[in-house]
C-alpha cells in the first residue's frame, strides 16, 4: 500500500496530505514513460469472467492498483531474496514465492 504514494495519484499529495506535485518534469516525463509500458502490458490481459466476451483489462483505468502491486512485490521479493540469495540449488524457492504472489490472486 506504501507504494500508492508514487503512483499516477499519489505524486499530487506531499508529506503533509495536501495536494501538490512534488515531482521535476524529469521524473514526471520517466514515470509516463514506464507507466505506458505498464498500461500497455496490462491492456492485453483478459478480465476473467469477461474472457467469454473478449474483455480485456483497462490498463488506464487499473494503473494506480498495478503499480502499487507491482511494487509491493518487488519490495518483498527483493527481502526475500536478502534472506535466501539465489543460488542454483534453491531456484525452486525462488520461484516458489512468484507461485505464492500469484495464487493470492485466485478467488
Amino acid at each position: 500500500e506504501m507504494t500508492h504514494g508514487f503512483d499516477d495519484t499519489g505524486h499530487l499529495l506531499d508529506l503533509n496530505g495536501d495536494e501538490k506535485d512534488w515531482w521535476d518534469p524529469a521524473t514526471f516525463a520517466e514515470f509516463d514513460r514506464r507507466a505506458d509500458c505498464l498500461k500497455a502490458q496490462y491492456s492485453r490481459y483478459g478480465a476473467g469472467y469477461a474472457l467469454y466476451d473478449g474483455g480485456r483489462v483497462n490498463g488506464n483505468a487499473t494503473l494506480g492498483e498495478n503499480i502499487a502491486d507491482e511494487g509491493g512485490m518487488r519490495f518483498a521479493y527483493a527481502a526475500f531474496s536478502r534472506m535466501v540469495p539465489m543460488t542454483r540449488h534453491n531456484a525452486p524457492e525462488h520461484r516458489t514465492f512468484f507461485t505464492a504472489f500469484a495464487q493470492d490472486w485466485c478467488e
